[in-house]
């Protein structure tokens, strides 16, 4: 999205590195590559094959780059077999752990996991029938539909008087990443599920792991990466007046406040320690949350924006969609909005956007 040369290739060369490492057998795949590549970690599957695939398959679609597509397939097919292969026998998809890595109990089969492959099947689905795979279209967008039921009935739950999710199935405690289903784009359960992280679960410093009435508040556990994906996944439901106000407390007390400029690790273990690529994560509240952005082909986006009562506008530019540089303007005019969407000097889009409906666009 940023358009910045150096990021993309260092995306890349990562890719290029896990296709390099699929293992054998049924083994888990190695998460972090580090000394140079020469150091894997392998110990713990902590839903990797998931994260790939919802990665690896939107990252091609972003690129715009059939070349990319092609030779980075493999990695995206090796990792939904994978998956598949971790079915429970409710259709969950088992796991050791999720990126937490053992801090909290996460039972054998977790959300995070079952939705990172319903998002890793929705984005290959599209990639396969840009190859002309019209089989692993059909079969991922099946297994996709599939995913979206599982997510419903195995994780789909009442907790503390709140219809929304379980994190795994003993779970009685409302968890962080209960904002996964609406990055999704799944709002089955999403008022429920708002209350609960931006009620319930929300703090000064964003949004709880779990809460636990047993510790003090200083001994609650908190993971910036769960707040920016938990505010990405509202504004793309189309909820923003709460969670934009929560966005603007978490802006002024990050990026302007005494612990800039970056999001920070897990407290109270690391004491908040930077985490400068979790940036990214802020990043997208705005293109993929407000603006609603997702790619739809190598060639075609689809936009879906939810301005704040108090914006009359946004402007972004020199934003890649498709491997384009583009500018984008949003206006609001009698209550709609209007997008001029313009790639050099040919104008991609210059109408009004029917409100909370997806807009296709074709990018080249």
């Amino acid at each position: 999205y940023l358009n910045y040369a150096k990021g993309d290739t260092a995306a890349y060369n990562a890719y290029k590195m896990f296709l390099k490492n699929i293992p054998k057998g049924n083994d888990n795949i190695a998460y972090a590559f580090e000394m140079d590549g020469n150091f894997p970690m392998t110990h713990l599957d902590r839903g990797d094959a998931a994260m790939i695939a919802y990665g690896t398959s939107k990252y091609v679609l972003s690129t715009g780059d059939k070349q990319i597509a092609r030779e980075l397939w493999p990695l995206i097919k090796w990792s939904l077999d994978y998956c598949r292969n971790k079915k429970n026998k409710e259709g969950a998809i088992a796991s050791a752990s999720d990126e937490m890595e053992g801090r909290i109990e996460t039972g054998d089969a977790n959300l995070s996991t079952s939705a990172l492959y319903y998002g890793g099947l929705k984005f290959a689905s599209l990639l396969a029938d840009e190859l002309g795979f019209s089989k692993e279209a059909k079969q991922y967008n099946k297994e996709k539909e599939e995913m979206g039921s599982v997510i419903e009935n195995y994780f789909g739950a009442e907790l503390e008087g709140l219809e929304t999710y379980k994190y795994y199935k003993e779970n009685v405690k409302l968890r962080h990443w209960i904002c996964l289903p609406l990055c999704m784009g799944i709002n089955t359960r999403k008022e429920a599920t708002l209350k609960a992280l931006f009620e319930k679960l929300w703090t000064p410093n964003g949004v709880l792991v779990e809460y636990d009435e047993t510790k003090k508040d200083n001994e609650q556990k908190f993971w910036d990466r769960a707040t920016l994906y938990a505010l990405r996944g509202a504004h793309k439901s189309g909820a923003v007046d709460i969670p934009f106000k929560r966005l603007k407390n978490y802006s002024q007390n990050r990026l302007l406040g005494e612990h800039v400029p970056y999001p920070v690790e897990a407290y109270p273990e690391n004491n908040m320690k930077h985490l400068s690529a979790e940036s990214a994560l802020y990043c997208k509240i705005f293109i993929e949350g407000l603006l609603g952005i997702e790619p739809l082909g190598l060639d075609k986006v689809s936009i879906n924006p939810h301005l704040p009562e108090e914006w009359d506008s946004l402007e972004l530019n020199n934003i890649s969609l498709a491997g384009i540089p583009c500018n984008l303007k949003l206006k609001k005019k009698e209550n709609m909005l209007f997008l001029n969407l313009v790639s050099k000097d040919e104008v991609l889009f210059n109408d009004f956007l029917v409100m909370n409906t997806k807009t296709i666009i074709k990018v080249k």
